[in-house]
């Protein structure tokens, strides 16, 4: 979109926010005359307003939960790294079952295993043959961005490194969904299947 064209729009959609809902349609249609796709288009962000207004109000669990429900039949069947982890301590922390996964890592549900005290944790661990280069700084960089973030509906980092078999991991809090649902969670679903 051209730049004057994305002024005008931005425009028009900020003057039509400051009216009451029933003056909305008459303004913008004097407004745009006859141009039906200026119009279009300011309606179109009109109508995602009252969704991002409340963006992090949404728990990210709520939102995340109906995603998860669609990949749990495909994330339920073990693949064979999955055996190979299941049972095994990573850090402090041993490997009880997979939550999920996707092209760049898998999700397992973990507990504190050193008799210190109890947690539940998620983990997430590289999949075997993505250890690029690439992809390994790709990790460390999410690993980062998530030890930075702070909110009451995103996960936090608890602890990182590398598994005996040199494949990176980070742990993150594990929150329970509902009975059916259960996973951990950061910013979206990248977490799960990135």
């Amino acid at each position: 979109m051209e730049i004057e064209r994305w002024r005008r729009v931005e425009q028009l959609y900020h003057s039509t926010l400051e009216l009451e809902q029933s003056q909305r349609s008459a303004f913008l249609k004097e407004s745009c005359k006859d141009d039906d796709a200026l119009q279009r288009e300011v309606e179109s962000l009109l109508a995602r307003e009252g969704q991002a207004e409340h963006f992090m109000d949404i728990p990210a669990l709520e939102v995340m939960a109906k995603e998860m429900a669609q990949d749990a039949t495909q994330s339920s069947q073990p693949s064979e790294d999955d055996f190979h982890l299941l049972g095994r301590t990573i850090s402090h922390y041993r490997v009880l079952a997979k939550l999920g996964g996707g092209g760049m890592g898998t999700v397992y549900l973990a507990v504190r295993d050193d008799e210190q005290y109890e947690k539940r944790v998620a983990i997430k661990v590289i999949k075997r043959g993505m250890d690029t280069d690439v992809i390994l700084r790709r990790f460390r960089q999410e690993r980062q961005i998530i030890a930075n973030l702070d909110h009451p509906n995103i996960a936090g980092l608890l602890d990182g490194g590398t598994t005996e078999d040199g494949l990176p991991y980070f742990v993150m809090e594990y929150m329970k969904v509902s009975r059916s649902t259960n996973f951990a969670i950061h910013t979206g679903c990248q977490f799960l299947t990135g």
